[in-house]
């Protein structure tokens, strides 16, 4: 359970240093305060989507292989949203 806890803390802290601008520290400050489980699937759904946004626009704009440098923030995103602990995740029971 450590283990987890720490490869949690580790991406989740990536991420929010990786994001900037005033939606984004919302986002942040989401993703690191204690509670509000919805509001998270929220901010990692916002920060998922400007992420990729970023690798396409990388991409179009003719950056080449430096077009794929947001994949790794996205796999840092990926891996803490999998690894956040059960207080942090929306219970089972919630229906959407």
């Amino acid at each position: 359970m450590k283990r987890n806890a720490i490869i949690y803390w580790i991406t989740t802290m990536f991420v929010a240093l990786i994001m900037l601008g005033w939606g984004k520290l919302i986002g942040v400050a989401t993703l690191l305060m204690p509670g509000t489980p919805r509001l998270k699937e929220w901010a990692y759904a916002g920060f998922t989507i400007t992420v990729v946004s970023a690798c396409y626009s990388h991409f179009s704009s003719g950056s080449g292989l430096l077009a794929l440098e947001p994949l790794i923030t996205l796999a840092a995103l990926a891996i803490s949203y999998f690894y956040r602990p059960n207080s942090r995740r929306l219970p089972d029971s919630v229906k959407y």
